[in-house]
């Protein structure tokens, strides 16, 4: 067998070990090299790293498979032999053919709130496991958390970790990657599971954020900034985090292990308190990994559509996901500053470009107030137009706006004024199927019925038909409308060109029916939302094929 070692492992199909067919070469660093082998006598396909017996890096692979082999979940990735041979050493693994969350989070900005905590609640599940058995991992960071197709999450690399009982003592070497090192590891201090905590919350804080809170240009620096450095403002970062959610990750990034929580277990139910994933995990992650594969693996395309498509969707696809906060902002901005140009060009036409340039400005830096400030204009052009009652109903709702809009519900009702504006156009019918399609069924249900409630109040004071407060057709958009947008996005919770094709044209046929029954039975013409819904279907079936939903689901 050593013969068969000692030669240098250079070409695909050698065999070594006397079972392990070498597949291909999948990472090589300075002090070792990894392939994906076949064992032809366990017929399964592993990871083999091969470290060098001058390498330093040997003491590091036997303790990873010494300390793996006395872990057995679904979390942590399974190691199945070492193997230590004069000419080197040899660490037989469990193959993970997925994605690291440091890939993921190269191609994402920040990722959504159920993946985040999706992502930290799957790793804290592991690290719980590790610790009743006595074992911390010390190197929790990006690098070392592969997520799977499936939606299995695996944490790797316990060659840093040690065993409880033995780190009493101080350490005598730093090991680990400054910026995910706990304080008292940079000190070289004694270490319990609690240093475990500390990097998961740094991980954590960097998919929500974007960004390291220690990053730094080199490892003295990061390690100044993990022992001296204040944690930054994760909802000024991030204005969708909750302040709740901020603070159970600033209280696990304590700089002494004593002000953080005591077990892994208590940060994962503070996090879940915080912020529940509202979808199970494995579908949450799946859906990350099969967005973001297509945009890791380097000259992939769709070849299902025409080149040109492909290029738009791609184009797209990227642009939202790197820019998402920045973009949301931007549609919030012209949704308010459109319609309030509308509102008040027809009382002060010289003043309304003005006006919508502050509008546009305040929202972009301050959505809130920038609601707060429609409402008031809203406010002024009723009172100037002699609705008194419509103008006070008006500013409470603008209050409530900017009450919710600093609960994070900012983007959701700045969108619910884009029924407004296609009014303006006559395209509303297109408001529910649009809603549907970008939001959750809680969010689109109330986002529709916002959106029903300003048409209704648009067409009536705004376009003088003051006939549709007590037009049939109009009222039941309140219940037509909410209705089906709640269903739609409900059966589009994992969108695909064909099921929002599908579930767009009967969108469409619920709500002309609707219409046409609610004509029928009261004997009045439905013809405006007739025009309105055949117009917006063509559209709609126009626009479809462009979207890109590989990059888009779950970050609607």
């Amino acid at each position: 067998m050593d013969e068969l070692i000692t030669e240098e492992i250079t070409s695909v199909g050698q065999l070594i070990l006397e079972r392990y067919k070498i597949l291909e070469e999948l990472a090589s660093t300075k002090f070792s090299t990894v392939y994906k082998a076949f064992d032809s006598k366990m017929q399964r396909v592993v990871a083999i790293k091969k470290i060098e017996s001058a390498s330093k890096a040997t003491t590091w692979a036997k303790r990873e498979a010494q300390l793996s082999a006395q872990l057995n979940h679904p979390n942590i990735c399974t190691i199945y032999e070492y193997e230590e041979v004069p000419e080197g050493h040899f660490l037989i693994m469990e193959y993970l053919e997925g994605l690291t969350l440091r890939e993921i989070l190269d191609v994402y900005d920040t990722l959504s709130l159920n993946e985040a905590i999706a992502i930290a609640r799957e790793v804290c599940l592991a690290l719980e496991y590790a610790h009743l058995n006595y074992i911390i991992h010390k190197d929790i960071k990006p690098e070392n958390i592969m997520l799977l197709p499936d939606g299995r999450l695996k944490i790797m690399d316990f060659g840093t970790g040690r065993l409880l009982g033995h780190m009493r003592e101080a350490q005598k070497t730093l090991i680990g990657t400054p910026a995910y090192m706990s304080p008292e590891q940079t000190k070289k201090e004694r270490l319990d599971d609690r240093c475990d905590q500390f990097s998961m919350a740094v991980v954590l804080f960097e998919c929500l954020s974007g960004a390291s809170p220690f990053e730094a240009p080199s490892a003295k620096a990061a390690i100044f900034k993990v022992q001296n450095a204040s944690v930054p403002d994760l909802v000024k970062l991030n204005p969708e985090v909750s302040q709740e959610l901020a603070d159970v990750v600033e209280k696990a990034l304590s700089k002494d292990p004593d002000e953080r929580y005591s077990t892994v277990t208590e940060f994962r139910y503070k996090l879940e308190r915080a912020f529940w994933v509202d979808t199970d995990s494995k579908k949450v992650l799946s859906s990350l990994v099969e967005r973001c594969t297509g945009l890791v693996e380097e000259g992939s395309q769709d070849t299902s559509q025409p080149v040109p498509v492909g290029k738009v969707k791609d184009f797209t696809g990227r642009l939202y996901l790197k820019n998402t906060r920045l973009i949301n902002r931007l549609l919030s901005a012209s949704f308010v500053s459109g319609l309030g140009f509308i509102l008040f060009r027809d009382i002060a036409e010289s003043y309304s470009l003005v006006l919508l340039l502050a509008l546009a400005g305040t929202t972009l830096f301050f959505p809130s107030f920038g609601l707060l400030g429609l409402g008031v204009v809203a406010l002024a052009a009723l009172t100037l137009k002699g609705f008194l009652w419509p103008a006070a109903v008006l500013l409470c709702l603008g209050l409530l706006w900017h009450v919710l809009g600093r609960k994070n519900w900012r983007f959701e009702l700045s969108f619910s004024l884009a029924a407004s504006l296609l009014a303006f156009f006559q395209l509303q019918v297109l408001f529910p199927v649009v809603v549907a399609l970008a939001f959750s069924p809680l969010k689109a249900f109330f986002i529709a019925l916002a959106g029903a409630l300003q048409v209704l109040i648009f067409q009536a004071f705004w376009q003088g038909k003051i006939s549709a407060l007590s037009d049939a057709i109009s009222l039941s958009q309140l219940i037509i409308w909410p209705v089906t947008s709640a269903l739609a996005s409900f059966i589009l919770t994992r969108k695909t060109l064909p099921k929002a094709v599908i579930v767009s044209s009967a969108a469409f046929f619920v709500l002309i029916t609707a219409y046409l029954a609610i004509g029928a039975s009261l004997n009045i013409s439905p013809d405006w939302a007739l025009k309105s819904a055949s117009l917006s279907f063509i559209i709609t079936m126009l626009v479809l094929p462009l979207i890109p939903y590989d990059y888009l689901d779950g970050h609607s």
